[in-house]
């Protein structure tokens, strides 16, 4: 009886400091830390010309539209806080898709943590996209399943500009809302680190393929990985948790 107790505790120890944690950190460097963008970054953005684009078309509310475009949550580290509560990292992107009539091709232009301010400049100006050149010259880039990536904004005449109420006057004041240098960088690093598919990332800038990559990339798998790797952990614990209190606590009859 002794030898299973003891048994119990040490299944339910490693349950809760190596495996749960080994998991997390499985599964952060297969789905979170998926790209190792860092040392592609500068030549991607040294590598990019600006294309003039026109007023984006006011987006249809009827048909749930947004001014922003859509919106996504990138997680940037799984983790397990105190008492099981989520210490996810997460960033928030936001992108419009519009077809270009001169090129022929659709862009996606790509914010991370930017405002709803900047997307409203978009309808009333023109603006110049930045879009990397190798792209614009690959078949692969330019259909609305794989548009151009633009990661910068700024206005084609004037700057991009936003209302934004002013502390100082108590109205409202106009500020620039093109995209800055450091935010052009920021974006294009986020989203070739944390966005752009394992398997495209390899082969665009590596020129390799890995096997796994699209069985990982088909439709619901992803999404199913860090439920599993959850739940089967805490089942374990639970088992083990209920095995070590019944040791402790054994029945006795009357």
């Amino acid at each position: 009886m002794a030898f299973l107790k003891n048994m119990g505790i040490i299944g339910y120890i490693i349950g809760a400091v190596v495996i749960l944690p080994l998991l997390l950190v499985v599964y952060n460097f297969l789905f979170i830390n998926k790209n190792d963008a860092k040392k592609y970054v500068t030549s991607y953005i040294e590598n990019s010309t600006e294309v003039l684009s026109l007023k984006l078309p006011k987006p249809d509310l009827l048909a749930n539209e947004s001014y922003s475009g859509v919106s996504k949550m990138i997680d940037t580290k799984i983790a397990s806080k105190y008492m099981g509560r989520d210490g996810t990292q997460r960033s928030r992107m936001n992108y419009k898709i519009f077809f270009h009539d001169s090129l022929k091709k659709y862009i996606q232009i790509t914010m991370i943590n930017v405002n709803g301010g900047f997307w409203g400049s978009l309808y009333d100006n023109s603006f110049l996209v930045k879009i990397n050149k190798d792209d614009l010259i690959n078949p692969f880039y330019g259909t609305k399943e794989h548009p151009l990536l633009a990661f910068s904004a700024r206005g084609a005449d004037t700057p991009l500009t936003a209302v934004r109420a002013s502390k100082e006057t108590g109205g409202a004041v106009k500020i620039n809302v093109d995209t800055s240098p450091d935010q052009y960088e920021y974006n294009v690093s986020m989203y070739l680190t944390y966005v752009m598919p394992k398997s495209e990332f390899k082969k665009r800038f590596e020129g390799v393929s890995l096997w796994y990559t699209p069985f990982l990339e088909i439709k619901g798998v992803k999404d199913s990985v860090p439920f599993i790797m959850i739940i089967v952990p805490l089942i374990f614990l639970i088992y083990f948790g209920v095995r070590l209190y019944k040791m402790n606590h054994p029945r006795h009859s009357s």
